[in-house]
């Protein structure tokens, strides 16, 4: 979509089916998608973690970020190309949908396990979700998770979170306050 002087050439669409139709055969039962695999193992295999300090490491899980990211892409893809299996693109879209909205945790936000951890997650998920055409309007996730971001915004109007976030699955928001170091 972007001019050839920026991107270079543009890439043949059979690649792009290939790339598509892998992508499909990656997802989940849970709807979700996970990076090396499709997620499903033992999670009793988990128990032969040989990392003390890094949980979920041997079984293949799936997650907000990729799913998300891939509702995003396959709805681009869906206008470029709109005739190529269509149908199967479309139940992803539905599927994934379905898990991110799964996932969310009681206080509406999303686990990110990419990045510092409940804002980024949350992120990620409120982008699939609105490339999937929900809005607030018309999906309850997206309303709790406005009401998770309103509640954990500080007084300065960002948004900051503690790396502790991600060791202790919940969610531990930065000080109001910094002192400066100078």
């Amino acid at each position: 979509m972007l001019p050839l002087e920026i991107i270079g050439e543009k890439m043949d669409p059979e690649s792009l089916y290939e790339a598509v139709n892998f992508i499909l055969s990656f997802q989940s039962e849970n709807g979700g998608l996970a990076v090396w695999e499709r997620a499903g193992a033992s999670l009793p295999l988990e128990w032969l973690n040989p990392v003390e300090f890094l949980d979920d490491l041997v079984v293949e899980h799936s997650y907000i970020e990729c799913t998300a990211t891939t509702i995003q892409a396959f709805v681009l893809f869906k206008k470029l190309y709109p005739n190529h299996k269509k149908k199967e693109v479309e139940n992803f879209i539905t599927e994934a949908v379905k898990y991110i909205e799964e996932e969310q945790t009681a206080d509406g936000s999303w686990y990110g396990n990419w990045g510092i951890c409940f804002l980024y997650g949350t992120a990620f998920a409120l982008g699939g979700l609105a490339a999937a055409g929900k809005t607030y309007n018309n999906c309850l996730a997206i309303r709790r998770a406005v009401e998770f971001l309103l509640n954990s915004q500080s007084d300065d109007g960002g948004w900051g979170e503690s790396f502790l976030s991600c060791p202790n699955k919940a969610i531990s928001i930065e000080p109001k306050k910094c002192t400066p170091l100078i």
